[in-house]
């Protein structure tokens, strides 16, 4: 019975430890992004880096055939 109990003592201290150090949260800094807020803009050459890379990583595995 006690040795039942120190496991599962054991148990829930190593699933909650993790919790318990996560709590303490870093304030990330803002960050300016040209395509923040309502009309945001997209630069033709940040559009043809992000075509690169779905093309290049994205599709050696998936297919873009519901992307419109």
């Amino acid at each position: 019975m006690t040795r039942t109990l120190l496991a599962a003592l054991a148990l829930a201290a190593t699933l909650l430890a993790p919790q318990a150090f996560a709590s303490d949260s870093v304030k990330l800094p803002a960050q300016k992004w040209s395509f923040n807020g309502l009309h945001g803009t997209y630069d033709k050459d940040e559009i043809y880096r992000g075509y690169m890379v779905a093309t290049n990583v994205c599709m050696a595995c998936h297919s873009f055939k519901y992307i419109s």
